[in-house]
C-alpha cells in the first residue's frame, strides 16, 4: 500500500511539474494562407496574431520569441486582459517589450473591459489607455496601403452586432460606408469569437450583404484548453451545445476552408479563470502564430 501511494505521489507531482512547464512556454506557429485576388505588392505580407493572453505574464520567454520573428502588422484578437482582475500589466509589459509596432491592431474579447462603448459610438476610457500604448483600435475598418494596392482589415464583431442588432448602434451607417470603400480589394476580419461553418457558408457563397470576406483571423476557444490523450477537445465556448461538446477539430484550432473564405482560429497564450480549479492549459502549449498571406 505505501509503494502505491509513493508511485501516486511522483506521478502527481511529475504530472504538475510538466504542466506548469508547459504552460509557461510558447511555441510559434507559422501558416500560409493563399488568396487569390491578393495585390503582389502584399505578396508574403505577415500578420503576427495574439490573443487569449488572460493577463498571463511570460515575460522573455515571449518577448523574445515575437522579436526574432519577421512580421508586417500585430493583429490582438481578444481577451488579452482578465476579467476578473482587469490587470493591465502584463499586456503594458508585453506591449514595451516589443520591438516592431509599425501596425498593431486591437479588437475586445468577451473577457475583460471594453475599449469601444457601441452604443454612444465612441471609445472608452479603458480604449484610450490601449491607444496610448500604441495600439490601433479597430473600431470599423481600416486600410493597409501599398503603391496603390490596397488591403482591408474590417472588425468582425461589430460587424456581427450591426446585423443582429440593425438600427440600434450609431455606427451601422459609419460600418457600411467604410466598408463598401473596400469593393473588391482583399478584406481581412479581425475578430474574437471564430464563425460557424453555417456563417461562414453563406459568407462564401455572397448570401449576406457586406459580408465579404477572404480571411477571418480569430481565438476565443484557447484550442480546448484542455486536451483529453486519445479523445481530443471535449468543450468549447461555442455558440450552441452541437457546437461546443466535442467541436470539429478543424474549427477549434488552425486554418479552416469554406470555399473562398479561409478562417484561422488560434489556439491562444493564456487560459480562462471562470473555474479556477480549471484555469491551466493541458497538452496544449501557448501559442502565437504567423500569418503569412500568399498570391495564388
Amino acid at each position: 500500500m505505501a509503494f502505491i501511494l509513493i508511485i501516486l505521489i511522483i506521478c502527481i507531482s511529475v504530472f504538475t511539474v510538466y504542466v506548469i512547464i508547459d504552460n509557461n512556454d510558447v511555441k510559434v506557429k507559422y501558416n500560409d494562407v493563399y488568396i487569390q485576388n491578393l495585390p503582389e505588392e502584399f505578396n508574403n505580407y505577415t500578420i503576427l496574431q495574439m490573443t487569449d493572453l488572460h493577463s498571463k505574464e511570460f515575460g522573455f520567454v515571449l518577448y523574445n520569441k515575437i522579436n526574432s520573428i519577421n512580421y508586417d502588422a500585430i493583429a490582438f484578437t481578444g481577451d488579452m486582459i482578465n476579467d476578473k482582475d482587469y490587470n493591465m500589466k502584463s499586456f503594458r509589459n508585453l506591449l514595451g517589450n516589443i520591438n516592431n509596432k509599425n501596425l498593431v491592431v486591437y479588437v475586445d474579447g468577451n473577457n475583460g473591459p471594453k475599449t469601444y462603448d457601441e452604443e454612444n459610438n465612441k471609445v472608452t476610457d479603458f480604449g484610450l489607455q490601449i491607444e496610448s500604448l500604441g495600439c490601433t483600435l479597430l473600431k470599423d475598418t481600416y486600410c493597409i496601403e501599398k503603391s496603390n494596392s490596397k488591403i482591408w482589415l474590417s472588425n468582425f464583431n461589430l460587424a456581427t452586432n450591426m446585423f443582429c442588432y440593425g438600427e440600434k448602434y450609431s455606427y451601422e451607417e459609419k460600418f457600411k460606408q467604410k466598408f463598401s470603400l473596400a469593393g473588391n480589394n482583399v478584406n481581412i476580419a479581425i475578430g474574437h469569437e471564430p464563425v460557424s461553418k453555417t456563417i461562414l457558408n453563406l459568407i462564401s457563397t455572397n448570401k449576406i450583404k457586406y459580408y465579404k470576406y477572404d480571411l477571418i483571423i480569430a481565438g476565443h476557444y484557447h484550442g480546448g484548453q484542455i486536451k483529453i490523450p486519445f479523445l481530443g477537445v471535449i468543450y468549447v465556448p461555442a455558440k450552441t451545445p452541437k457546437e461546443s461538446f466535442f467541436p470539429d477539430k478543424k474549427m477549434v484550432s488552425g486554418l479552416y476552408k469554406c470555399e473562398n473564405v479561409s478562417q484561422y482560429v488560434s489556439s491562444g497564450l493564456g487560459a480562462s479563470k471562470r473555474m479556477p480549479l480549471l484555469a491551466f492549459r493541458l497538452f496544449n502549449t501557448p501559442q502565437i502564430d504567423v500569418i503569412r498571406l500568399i498570391k495564388r
